[in-house]
């Protein structure tokens, strides 16, 4: 089982409270208003396009956002901002130097890079192997590009315009801002920035689309942190124990081996409070298991099944805030394995989803 490096920014649902406005004018270096540029808060549905005089205006719930500016010809433009009061902005778009980007990676023009093995793997490394990433299907695969190292297997994979992601199973169209995805026999890792569009269907497509998103949010990753954030995550069906991960050298290699530490671990073992702020903490790793809901027969393939679901989280950066709306400070201080590893594009929420039951 591959690991992922958590390092898509799709964590974590915002709460319902006031909106808040952002605004502002999106401009050339010659001062000049840009039309029609792509303006959106990462991982979210909140987005629109600039008008005639290069304005925006967004709402948004109060928290911290990273503000992505995408205008074909110019730098994508990235800035975390906190959103409290009312915000007026005016950004500068740098221009692109598409040279560097034909320099750094070289396609082969004379297939259609849906043609290519390699955009199979592109496709798994991103999208994932998961029942809902069989109706998932990459609209522009032209917009990729590869580079493959002979010697050590790995894949690299930047895009020259936002991904196209056409979502059939959970309702959504995905314009994701790929800035580079690595992938070898062992790990994957990608970072990007997001934004989700709901489709539009009709009443019966509403209701499944609404089941399914509740099902990808069950036991997902922005479920676990929404659920420590707000000290429930026992009462929301997570039992979280603490592992020591050790190799051990054999005659003819090594193998890793997880050594238990603590079982049953509660909210004073994972969180602690500093300045009315709430931090992720604790030592070695985590091994993170769902009760509610049973394994998809695909992860595991013709081994038996499982009625749980068991990921495995590490701590890269700590300790690490979690913020009121659940997300994470910083998406690149987690490294997870398993489950939510198994898990990946095609299972995404946006980080203002809200569940609702059934």
């Amino acid at each position: 089982m591959k690991n992922i490096l958590v390092i898509l920014t799709y964590l974590l649902s915002i709460s319902v409270t006031a909106q808040k406005t952002i605004e502002g004018k999106v401009i050339d270096y010659n001062k000049n208003p840009l039309y029609g540029a792509s303006v959106f808060l990462n991982n979210t549905t909140i987005g629109t396009v600039t008008n005639e005089k290069g304005e925006f205006e967004l709402k948004a719930s109060s928290d911290d956002y990273t503000l992505v500016i995408y205008f074909m010809g110019f730098k994508t433009f990235r800035k975390l901002i906190k959103v409290k009061d009312r915000h007026y902005l005016v950004i500068e778009l740098e221009e692109q130097n598409e040279l560097l980007d034909e320099v750094e990676l070289v396609t082969n023009d004379s297939k259609q890079p849906n043609e290519f093995k390699d955009f199979d793997r592109l496709k798994e490394s991103l999208i994932g192997n998961t029942n809902l990433a069989k109706r998932c299907k990459i609209l522009n695969p032209e917009v990729l590009q590869y580079h493959l190292n002979s010697k050590t297997n790995e894949l690299t994979v930047v895009s020259k315009k936002p991904i196209e992601i056409y979502n059939e199973g959970l309702g959504y169209k995905i314009y994701y801002d790929l800035v580079k995805l690595t992938t070898d026999s062992i790990n994957t890792s990608f970072y990007g920035h997001t934004r989700y569009e709901e489709l539009k269907g009709t009443k019966k497509q509403m209701k499944r689309w609404k089941r399914s998103r509740l099902r990808a949010y069950q036991g997902s990753m922005l479920h676990f942190f929404r659920s420590l954030y707000n000290n429930n995550f026992q009462e929301e069906g997570f039992i979280v124990n603490q592992f020591e991960k050790k190799k051990i050298i054999l005659k003819n290699g090594e193998k890793t081996e997880y050594i238990p530490v603590s079982e049953y671990l509660n909210q004073n073992d994972l969180v602690f409070k500093k300045h009315e702020k709430t931090f992720l903490n604790f030592n070695h790793l985590l091994e993170v298991i769902y009760t509610e809901e049973k394994e998809e027969w695909n992860y595991r393939g013709s081994k038996k099944q499982l009625n749980h679901q068991k990921s495995i989280l590490h701590l890269v950066e700590k300790p690490i805030e979690i913020l009121p709306s659940g997300k994470l400070s910083n998406p690149l201080g987690i490294f997870t394995e398993r489950y939510w590893a198994y898990e990946k594009m095609a299972n995404s929420l946006p980080s203002d989803y809200q569940p609702t039951k059934k």
